[in-house]
């Protein structure tokens, strides 16, 4: 059979056996994305060797049948759950400058239902970092390089807020690097999170009244 195109490929054509001999032929699985199962006809062409036992050429038809698995991603905070990983915002409340904000913390999970070795269904999350914006009023914490989640496993990522300078909006995004969608512990996904905060100046306070009480 000629190379199949697609998530299967291999090569089967012109095969020719000799008497009682025996060979192997190779197809390999290379899905793009995860699926509960991927099906495609294949041929092997034997231009020698026939299953009624002579030097006829033969074709056999069959299936190749394979699962493709993986981590999937799941996001929440304590105030909200998403289905959509990158789907909204990180709002900080009002902080005086020269403040740290509560610690805002995102979790991120791999829900996946798929079973295998962790090469296969595990979630990496290979970097954090700000882009763009006012990336110094924000700072992670909790967070380490090639953090691994085995499946229902997940992680929680600290974000705060520190503003400095003057009074107004901040605002950055926060990316996070995952291998979803791509060999294990290498780039794939990278989910993308607008991050805010306000930034206030701290009252100035009223000057007190004195009062002169004169003595005759």
């Amino acid at each position: 059979a000629p190379a199949y195109s697609g998530v299967f490929w291999g090569d089967g054509s012109n095969i020719s056996l000799g008497d009682n001999g025996s060979t192997y032929v190779t197809y390999n699985y290379s899905p793009t994305e995860r699926s509960s199962q991927d099906v495609q006809p294949a041929n092997v062409y034997f231009s020698n060797g026939s299953s009624l036992g002579n030097n006829a050429a033969q074709t056999w038809s069959f299936s190749l049948v394979g699962s493709a698995v993986g981590p999937v991603i799941a996001t929440s905070t304590p105030d909200l759950v998403t289905s959509d990983p990158d789907s909204f915002p990180l709002t900080f409340a009002s902080t005086l400058i020269g403040d740290t904000s509560r610690q805002h913390l995102l979790n991120i999970a791999n829900v996946t239902t798929d079973s295998g070795a962790l090469e296969l269904v595990g979630l990496t999350l290979l970097d954090a970092y700000f882009v763009g914006g006012d990336t110094d009023q924000f700072s992670l914490s909790t967070f380490a390089a090639n953090t691994q989640l085995a499946p229902n496993e997940s992680f929680d990522l600290g974000i705060t807020f520190a503003p400095t300078g003057l009074a107004g909006l901040k605002s950055t995004q926060l990316w996070v690097v995952t291998d979803e969608g791509a060999e294990f512990g290498t780039a794939g996904r990278i989910l993308q999170f607008d991050v805010t905060g306000s930034a206030l100046t701290a009252p100035v306070p009223e000057p007190t009244s004195l009062a002169l009480i004169g003595l005759l």
